[in-house]
């Protein structure tokens, strides 16, 4: 199995599949990249298709030098510098959108574009951003984990589901495929990085961003409101927000064939 040591000697590990212009998928909160499966699957007959695990997260070693989103964003980096990536669509679903956009100046450079999905700039809504949860929805999912991590996790990953409609694929076919597959983080990894989540702020870095944007969001998303896309969307110059109606927090996964399709259209005018 292909691992990447970091530099504080983390081992991350990843898949890849196909050839041809690359596509780099970042996952999020608790999951692994088992999340990507139907992308991997359809994409890799035209593209390069890479998807890796974050720190502590599927077969990904715990950190040696915490969870922080500049430590996870330097992780993306160093994927682009050892496989030597160039003109690459960078993929980021939830938590994995605020990574992606962290790491964004330090790979500018080698992008063709960027997709965001379930995504958000600022997870926690404050004074200046009326677009996120309140602060108390990431506090109480901390204390839950610290008390009963299996009811915990339970909720979370159904309130991704629960407002769907006319899902492809539902919960009970998620737990088959993605959840069967791989443990969750220990509490010890979730509790950190939700807390990245809590505070990451990368408001800041859209105005920079040059390169076309597709922004795939759900209009029925418990976890990240779909308010999130469209103030994106507006600091983003040349972005294209698609809403997929009756989705909710993972359309990736449960509404597969809308979303390879309108990824697919994207990816076919950036590398025409």
């Amino acid at each position: 199995m292909p691992y990447l040591t970091t530099s504080d000697s983390s081992r991350l590990y990843y898949e890849e599949a196909g050839a041809g212009n690359p596509l780099l998928f970042v996952h999020g909160w608790s999951l692994s990249s088992q999340i990507w499966l139907q992308q991997k699957e359809y994409f890799s007959s035209r593209y390069r298709c890479i998807a890796f695990d974050l720190r502590g997260h599927g077969r990904s070693m715990p950190s040696c030098s915490g969870y922080g989103i500049d430590i996870l964003a330097s992780d993306v980096t160093l994927f682009f510098d050892r496989l030597c990536l160039s003109g690459v669509t960078l993929l980021g679903w939830s938590l994995g959108a605020l990574i992606v956009l962290a790491a964004y100046p330090a790979v500018r450079e080698r992008l063709a574009s960027l997709v965001l999905v379930s995504g958000t700039s600022k997870y926690c809504s404050s004074t200046d951003y009326p677009h996120g949860l309140p602060p108390k929805e990431p506090r109480s999912l901390s204390l839950l984990l610290k008390r009963n991590p299996h009811k915990a996790m339970d909720g979370f990953l159904r309130k991704m589901f629960a407002d769907e409609r006319q899902a492809e694929k539902g919960f009970e076919a998620f737990q088959q495929d993605v959840l069967s597959m791989l443990p969750f983080p220990s509490p010890e990894v979730m509790i950190p990085v939700l807390q990245t989540l809590e505070t990451a702020d990368m408001r800041p870095v859209l105005p920079l961003v040059r390169e076309p944007s597709l922004l795939l969001h759900g209009d029925r998303d418990l976890i990240c409101p779909v308010d999130s896309s469209h103030y994106m969307s507006t600091q983003l110059s040349g972005s294209q927000c698609t809403i997929l109606n009756g989705a909710g927090h993972a359309p990736m996964y449960s509404r597969s064939n809308a979303f390879n399709s309108a990824l697919a259209t994207f990816l076919g005018k950036v590398y025409e």
